[in-house]
């Protein structure tokens, strides 16, 4: 006896809402605001993060170690580091170049707003490092084939502060992470942080 195939049941489709699209271009705009308004006022943004250095002492470890590895020695204690350099992606104002540069490291920095930029460069010349690096505006999206770093690679790559999760599309996250490829060297580490929200 041959039994009778049921009908797929497909669910209904909801008919757009006249407020879906309205809604939504509120919400790309609030996106929007906070994470571009965060950005416009560089002195403000050190002011609000000034007391968060845990980050920091993280990533300066982890560069003296990496850059201890790829020499194949365990790093000296007390002396400076010199292997380098080092990519930071989403370097901001430069809380982390900064103390990757005073621990003797050359750092080549991306940021994709010129505020920081320019905070992180008035900063480097203020305490006499800007000999250790180099700063580029750029979008991080877009360090795959021709972009502001050429063909340079490096050993390590640094995405610190959350930055990576200012990739909001699939595409972004396959663009970056493209860059990422393109720029780091055979054997290479890329470390970089997420906040997990409670």
């Amino acid at each position: 006896m041959a039994t009778a195939k049921k009908p797929a049941r497909n669910k209904p489709q909801r008919p757009p809402h006249p407020e879906d699209a309205r809604m939504r271009a509120q919400l790309e705009q609030a996106l929007l605001r906070g994470t571009h308004e965060h950005y416009v006022d560089a002195e403000q943004y050190d002011h609000e993060y000034s007391k968060r250095r845990d980050d920091v002492a993280f990533y300066v470890e982890v560069a003296k170690k990496s850059m201890a590895a790829s020499r194949g020695t365990a790093p000296p204690s007390g002396r400076k580091q010199s292997q380098g350099p080092i990519l930071e992606l989403g370097c901001g104002s430069g809380r982390l170049t900064m103390a990757l540069a005073k621990a003797g490291h050359t750092v080549v920095g991306v940021d994709a707003s010129r505020q920081m930029i320019a905070r992180c460069a008035s900063q480097l010349e203020r305490k006499g490092l800007t000999d250790r690096v180099s700063l580029h505006v750029a979008d991080f999206r877009e360090l795959a084939g021709r972009s502001v770093l050429g063909r340079q690679k490096f050993s390590l790559v640094l995405c610190p502060f959350n930055a990576f999760q200012h990739l909001y599309e699939r595409s972004d996250v396959e663009a970056f992470l493209d860059g990422v490829r393109a720029h780091l060297a055979p054997g290479g580490r890329f470390v970089f942080d997420l906040m997990n929200p409670d």
